[in-house]
């Protein structure tokens, strides 16, 4: 009987031995996953932080073109009002003044004031799309 036993309790440590060595080889293979996986999550966190701070930065620039735009849009809006302001005026005048009666009674000034502002409004035109000469020598 005592050699059984002395069987029994071998092939006990043997088993023993197996599962502890079983339970080491098990838990280098999950040591090696655990740091595989920390890498990763490391690496996509990185990622995910530049992704945002872009997306911030994105937002910043758009945000600071929409402040730019209503402000224009304000501007705009004035001189709109001011425009209509007097374009009323303007017609307020003509609907007031006998613009045929004041031709016809005195043509000929007429006609030299319309030649003179037509010649006035040519050279503001000019000067406004023809370049400037320069006034350097040229060699």
């Amino acid at each position: 009987m005592g050699a059984l036993l002395g069987s029994v309790e071998s092939k006990i440590i043997a088993a023993l031995v197996a599962v502890i060595v079983l339970l080491g080889v098990l838990g280098i293979f999950y040591y090696k996953y655990s740091e595989n996986q920390i890498q990763t999550l490391t690496s996509n966190v990185a990622k995910l932080t530049e992704a945002n701070q872009t997306d911030e930065a994105t937002i910043a620039a758009q945000t600071k073109f929409a402040q730019d735009q209503s402000v224009q849009i304000v501007t705009l809006q004035k001189s709109m009002q001011e425009s209509q302001s007097e374009y009323d005026s303007l017609v307020t005048q003509f609907q007031t003044q006998n613009i045929t009666a004041s031709a016809q009674s005195n043509a000929p000034a007429l006609q030299n004031q319309l030649n003179a502002e037509t010649a006035s409004l040519l050279n503001n035109i000019t000067a406004l799309t023809v370049p400037a000469q320069s006034t350097g020598d040229k060699k």
